[in-house]
């Protein structure tokens, strides 16, 4: 029983984002990937949700819209999956357009922040 508590209070101060830092630290992070990727960002909407039988964890939901070459989006994608913040993919979207190889795509995040985290914001790239 300890273990598994010292282990959840490991991860949870690794991933949980204090909700004084997690827009902005969820905003570079996805930002830092886009760049790096060569994806070019269009519009993004963020918003906060209770986290159901929780009283101190609420998700951060980042969805954006973004265009590039379908090897951009895989790149993204991979950078997303070895990022060290944990970034839920919630859903993705992709439709090709009619510019050389173009790809518009909806991509939703999701991040869990909690209300009270004490110390430095977990989750920090």
């Amino acid at each position: 029983m300890q273990v598994g508590s010292l282990q959840s209070g490991a991860f949870e101060s690794k991933y949980f984002l204090a909700n004084r830092t997690a827009y902005e630290l969820v905003i570079e992070e996805i930002q830092r990937m886009v760049k790096e990727a060569g994806l070019r960002e269009r519009d993004a909407v963020f918003s906060e949700e209770p986290i159901e039988g929780t009283s101190d964890l609420s998700l951060l939901n980042a969805t954006a819209s973004y265009e590039g070459s379908y090897e951009s989006l895989m790149h993204f994608l991979n950078l997303t999956d070895h990022s060290p913040m944990l970034l839920m993919l919630d859903n993705l979207q992709a439709a090709p357009q009619q510019k050389n190889g173009q790809i518009n795509t909806s991509i939703r995040f999701q991040a869990i922040v909690r209300e009270n985290a004490s110390g430095s914001a977990g989750g920090q790239p």
